[in-house]
């Protein structure tokens, strides 16, 4: 172990630093949400396409029941 540190010391100081990570990871998280502006624009981007697709669907349908009255 470096500088001659007992092994359960080292990992102590291992875990220590692990878990310091995770807290402030979290801490900000819960403070900034540094995702939720990225999640409102993709959900925002989705719905948009969404509502595309389904407006295209319902033309499709309608050529479709036209095209058979037709017939």
């Amino acid at each position: 172990m470096p500088a001659g540190t007992s092994f359960a010391r080292y990992v102590g100081g291992l875990f220590g630093a692990l878990l310091s990570m995770f807290a402030g990871a979290q801490a900000v998280h819960l403070m900034y949400n540094p995702l939720q502006d990225i999640f409102d624009h993709k959900a925002e981007v989705r719905r948009k396409k969404l509502e595309i697709l389904r407006k295209q669907l319902e033309e499709e349908e309608q050529s479709e029941i036209a095209t058979k009255k037709t017939a």
